[in-house]
């Protein structure tokens, strides 16, 4: 009740959603972004894939977010902010669920390939709405909050899951990740509800910028 109360009331000096969305990514960085760590090992292990196999799945997450990057706001254009943070975040604990359940190298890559939209679109959203409320004498510290809460999440993450998955059953580790990610979705869920009209995004400036020398 009183973590409610905290994220229903403004910070002094920064706006309540810099303060949500710092919490949010806490926790999403905290869960599965962490599992990154072990995810090749936990595949190789369950012998759901190779260690190459295991090493592309995690590739293809990055690929896709490379790409999506690019791309990403016509699906924010359509979405918002809100929806495309809360989606973007709940790919993250999907993920997990999907190494923890599945069993097929095809449907792993699918996975992973939604999981590079879903930090396509909350890192863009994010940070979109994190200039939409930030004043220009407070956006160095309000991006310094989301950022050191996103390593320092994921630092947290990182070492927890290690010890427990060192002293329990390693099966534990995607559930317990998908678990701490969900909390950061459920935080997110306190967001204010906008969804900003915005300039329809064409492809042809991207590729524009590409060409120029």
């Amino acid at each position: 009740m009183k973590m409610l109360r905290f994220l229903s009331r403004p910070a002094a000096g920064l706006p309540r959603t810099v303060i949500i969305l710092s919490a949010g990514f806490f926790f999403v960085f905290m869960g599965a972004s962490a599992f990154q760590q072990f995810l090749i090992p936990y595949l190789t292990d369950k012998g759901v894939t190779s260690a190459f196999q295991a090493a592309t799945v995690l590739a293809l997450v990055y690929i896709s977010f490379l790409v999506w990057r690019a791309v990403v706001a016509y699906t924010l254009y359509y979405l918002g902010e809100y929806w495309s943070t809360v989606l973007g975040a709940t790919t993250y604990s999907l993920f997990a669920i999907a190494a923890f359940a599945l069993n097929r190298f095809e449907l792993l890559l699918l996975a992973a390939a939604m999981w590079g939209w879903g930090a396509a679109a909350m890192w863009i959203s994010s940070t979109t709405q994190l200039l939409d409320v930030t004043a220009d004498t407070h956006y160095g510290r309000a991006n310094g909050l989301l950022y050191t809460a996103t390593t320092g999440g994921q630092a947290i993450g990182v070492l927890l899951l290690g010890a427990l998955m060192s002293v329990t059953s390693v099966e534990f580790g995607p559930p317990v990740a998908a678990a701490i990610t969900g909390i950061g979705v459920a935080t997110f869920l306190f967001l204010p509800y906008q969804h900003t009209k915005r300039v329809k995004p064409r492809l042809a400036p991207i590729f524009q910028v590409l060409t120029v020398p």
